[in-house]
């Protein structure tokens, strides 16, 4: 037990107070407690652990004050107390909390922030929303450098937004939203060009936004603020519009554009087909601006579709990859490709490293979709058809018709033990018959063998400790998806 690295005791019925005894693992790199009925204050025993990576409190009730201990655990990298009941001042020991990355504190009963946070080097995830914090937001939160996701809504902030945010160039999300915030948005974060989304609903904001606010910004709630070319809407008035009236506009403006483009590109190919008679359906043409046709060939497309000349194959580079930074980039990117860019969803049917195609930054890029079936959530899909790939194919597969989105699931947890590992789903080194998921199966008997024997040791000879705590989560995800029985209860 005192050897033990990895403790996830999520979502069980777990009552009373956490055990002070657990302060003794000292080797404990992840403990996970979420979920669970428990009571009381947070253990100040648990900063005996000095090597934790991982510490995860939420959904709780736990109360009163967080020990300067906690604060103090000297490599620890994510921190989630969301959901409890816990009150005072956060961050107490911020200078000595240098090493996180990611905190979550959302949905309690903080009252007090400090003022100083220029120590957070490495925070790229900052949630302190639905709290009972008051007062100015801390300028100095505009020094935190590698921010990336920043959620102060739902507390009492007053004052106006501090012109230092426009210092976080690597800011995607910021959400203000329900405070008490007044004045004008400041002009220097209207060129961070890295924000994906602003939510500022319901605060007292005034002025004249940019165009460039239009397509991701949520400010409804502020009757007083404007986007140029647009309209101030207060809230009394917008009561006759409906819904259903804002989305038809928004549609019939769609659909109008789409016709008018549609036309031209036909009016333009059938011209050319009457002028070149050399003119192919293997070959697609576009108008330049300088009015002559410019050849585009089907590689063409594909290398301007990937934005890159030469586009590797994930499959021939999967054991060459050279960080783990990499890596998890491409699972996240496969996953936004697969979960986020087609409405209606689609069922690819053909997950697999083979049929992602990387890009000059390492971004991937799903391919070949000649077996994909556009999904109806409501039910699953009967199919005659052979689909997928060997060593991706979930084996109930072979059982049924039935296809529904699991069998892309299946796919993506494979996927992302190729990349955990640095191996080939049909690694050469594998017994015939054998592929990675059956090679877990039969290799990994405990937590210390998922350390040991799966993950990629090129990887872990970094002396970055916040790299293996990753690795496990998304190795968590992977056995999630395959959902194998044997390693159900491992991780």
């Amino acid at each position: 037990m005192l050897s033990m690295v990895y403790l996830p005791l999520s979502g069980n019925q777990f009552m009373g107070g956490i055990p002070p005894s657990l302060g003794n693992i000292s080797n404990l790199l992840y403990l996970d407690l979420s979920s669970n009925r428990l009571m009381g204050g947070i253990t100040p025993s648990l900063g005996n652990m000095s090597s934790l990576l991982y510490l995860d409190l939420s959904t709780n009730q736990l109360s009163g004050t967080v020990p300067t201990e906690i604060w103090k655990l000297p490599v620890l990298s994510q921190l989630d107390l969301s959901g409890n009941r816990l009150t005072g001042e956060a961050l107490v020991a911020l200078p000595s909390a240098s090493s996180l990355s990611s905190l979550r504190l959302d949905n309690n009963q903080f009252t007090k922030l400090p003022d100083s946070w220029a120590s957070l080097v490495n925070l790229w995830e900052l949630r302190l929303a639905g709290n009972k914090f008051t007062g100015p937001i801390p300028v100095d939160i505009g020094h935190v450098s590698y921010l990336k996701v920043l959620d102060l809504s739902r507390n009492h902030f007053t004052g106006s937004i501090p012109y230092q945010f426009g210092n976080l160039n690597w800011l995607r999300r910021l959400s203000l939203s329900h405070n008490n915030l007044s004045g004008e948005i400041p002009d220097s974060l209207d060129i961070l060009e890295s924000l994906t989304f602003v939510d500022i609903s319901f605060n007292n904001f005034i002025g004249v936004l940019s165009p460039s606010w239009s397509k991701n910004i949520s400010a409804e709630g502020n009757p007083r603020l404007c986007i140029s070319g647009g309209i101030c809407v207060s809230q009394t008035s917008r009561k006759g519009l409906s819904t259903g009236s804002i989305t038809g506009i928004t549609v019939s403006g769609c659909l109008v554009a789409v016709v008018l483009i549609t036309f031209v590109l036909l009016v333009f190919q059938r011209e050319r087909t009457v002028q070149d008679p050399d003119y192919s359906e293997g070959k697609l043409y576009i108008w330049a601006k300088n009015n002559r046709y410019k050849d585009l060939t089907f590689q063409n497309l594909l290398d301007a579709t990937v934005g890159s000349e030469n586009p590797e194959i994930l499959v021939s580079y999967v054991d060459r990859l050279p960080d783990w930074d990499s890596r998890y980039r491409i699972a996240v990117g496969t996953l936004e490709y697969l979960h986020c860019d087609y409405v209606p969803p689609i069922l690819h049917r053909d997950v697999k490293s083979a049929n992602i195609l990387l890009d000059n930054d390492l971004e991937p890029h799903i391919t070949d979709f000649g077996t994909t079936k556009f999904q109806d959530p409501s039910k699953s899909s009967p199919t005659s058809a052979s689909v997928g790939t060997y060593g991706y194919i979930a084996p109930e597969c072979g059982l049924s018709l039935q296809v529904n989105e699991k069998i892309d699931v299946y796919a993506f947890g494979v996927v992302l033990l190729e990349l955990l590992m640095g191996r080939y789903v049909l690694d050469p080194d594998f017994h015939e018959g054998m592929n990675l998921v059956t090679w877990i199966e039969t290799n990994i008997k405990s937590e210390q063998d998922i350390l040991n024997n799966v993950l990629d040791s090129r990887l872990l000879e970094v002396n970055r400790m916040h790299i293996v705590q990753e690795m496990i989560l998304v190795m968590k995800i992977a056995m999630f998806c395959i959902h194998t029985l044997l390693l159900n209860g491992l991780v």
